[in-house]
């Protein structure tokens, strides 16, 4: 196999730990048990294009799994369920907003390797049918981009207990073809191109989970990447030195404040991530993502509570896209009726393939309001059917004071100083807009993009 290595990490996260049920794909997983395996993410050193369709192109990264755990890591090749399943994703931060522009399709293990990269010290296992304690195996981004037989899609592997099941699979269907970017992490041009996206900060991440996993938060890691390169050719990546982060993407956004929401009983985790900034006309904006780390069941629903009088514009949400599969990538509506912002997809009841948020995907919701930013409790709603329906955690929404309409200056009354800011400032803003002009008040809260008779009226409607 084509494989590299790379330095040592720093010392061993804590582990959770894992309970074995009746079979492998009956586990059941608790907190506090006895550790065992533990995979651990080493160095990421590579991400490389090795295909394109039109303005998409197919990327694969490297794979350094360690094992840091006090159990051999099983490894075993389909049909047996008993590998490690590896994922990539790639994530761009700009401006205020980090979002994911591409994944992969999950890629199984093919057989472990009996190497020292992280530096634990390595028990070798006699065999490649698992990872010996405190081992090590890099599979290249050359490998795993020639590897297309052994990825199968995500929605086939339950991450939170690590079961897949052969029969039945993707993987069952025996060598096929495959086009340049089949199952590969797939990404737009438009979202590299330097031209598009100037100042732009991109991160490489790699996740990996297997049945005998006993810390799901050290199977995860991102690292900064430069990119180069223009539309229609070959990008070209690079990663720094010793840069890897343990921990997901979402985990890198300046500024953010990110709440962790879990069920460990029965599912997993998702972090909820906000960034609230003030516009020029000084409305609110509010920017959140949220990142499904490894929950089956998906989430189907957000929602934010807002004060009753607040008005909401600018609303809006991206995803990253899917492919090859049947899931839906259609946007969520969203709704502010009933003093919450709300987004969701189809229910499971309606339709199984709608565009729930599922493992290892973030998804991201915006919108300006005239109320202030205030601490206040967000809900996701689960896809799938189960208990409970829907989880809840802290984070901040426009729940704070409500800012007087036609209040140019915000000063808490509307008066000939505001007449005289929307005269002073009379015509188109620059960009971006809306909200980039001090006078931009209408339509409330987030402006229209240009100073003009709209906003002279709403200060005149709403004088002191």
């Amino acid at each position: 196999m084509n494989r590299t290595t790379r330095g040592p990490r720093a010392s061993l996260c804590a582990a959770a730990s894992f309970v074995l049920g009746a079979s492998v794909l009956g586990l059941a997983r608790t907190v506090g048990a006895l550790q065992g395996a533990d995979i651990y993410i080493g160095e990421l050193a590579q991400l490389q294009q090795f295909g394109r369709v039109g303005s998409i192109v197919g990327l694969m990264g490297d794979a350094p799994v360690c094992n840091a755990g006090t159990a051999d890591l099983d490894w075993l090749v389909s049909p047996s369920p008993l590998h490690p399943f590896m994922n990539f994703n790639l994530y761009r931060l700009k401006g205020p907003r980090l979002q994911q522009i591409g994944q992969s399709w999950t890629k199984h293990g093919q057989g472990a390797a009996q190497n020292n990269a992280c530096g634990f010290g390595c028990n070798p296992y006699p065999n490649s049918d698992r990872l010996g304690v405190g081992c090590s195996d890099t599979y290249s981004a050359q490998f795993n981009a020639n590897s297309q037989n052994y990825m199968g899609p995500r929605s086939e592997v339950n991450p939170w207990t690590g079961s897949w099941s052969f029969n039945g699979s993707h993987m069952s269907q025996g060598n096929h073809p495959h086009g340049p970017i089949d199952h590969r992490l797939q990404v737009n041009d438009n979202d590299l191109d330097p031209a598009q996206n100037a100042g732009a900060q991109y991160f490489y991440e790699l996740c990996v989970f297997g049945w005998d996993d006993g810390n799901h938060m050290n199977s995860i890691a991102r690292e900064p990447v430069g990119v180069s390169g223009s539309p229609g050719g070959t990008w070209t990546f690079s990663l720094g030195g010793s840069n890897t982060s343990l921990g997901p993407a979402i985990e890198s956004w300046p500024g953010a404040t990110v709440t962790t929401i879990q069920n460990l009983t029965t599912d997993g985790r998702a972090m909820v991530a906000v960034k609230v900034t003030t516009n020029p006309n000084a409305s609110t904006h509010f920017e959140f993502a949220i990142y499904n780390h490894d929950m089956d069941r998906g989430i189907g629903s957000f929602s934010v509570p807002r004060a009753a009088t607040a008005v909401i514009g600018n609303i809006n949400f991206s995803a990253v896209l899917s492919h090859e599969e049947q899931y839906s990538n259609d946007p969520w509506p969203s709704s502010t009726a009933g003093n919450v912002v709300s987004w969701s997809t189809q229910p499971f009841s309606s339709n199984p393939f709608a565009n729930p948020i599922r493992w290892g995907t973030m998804y991201n919701f915006w919108f300006d309001s005239s109320a202030a930013a205030s601490s206040t409790t967000v809900t996701l709603g689960a896809f799938k059917p189960g208990t409970p329906a829907q989880y809840t955690g802290s984070s901040q929404g426009p729940v704070g004071p409500v800012r007087k309409p036609g209040d140019v200056n915000n000063s808490g009354i509307v008066n000939v100083d505001d007449l005289l800011a929307v005269i002073n400032g009379w015509g188109p803003c620059p960009p971006p807009a809306p909200g980039n002009c001090t006078a931009d008040i209408a339509p409330a809260p987030a402006g229209n993009g240009t100073v003009n008779v709209d906003d002279l009226l709403l200060v005149i409607n709403n004088w002191t």
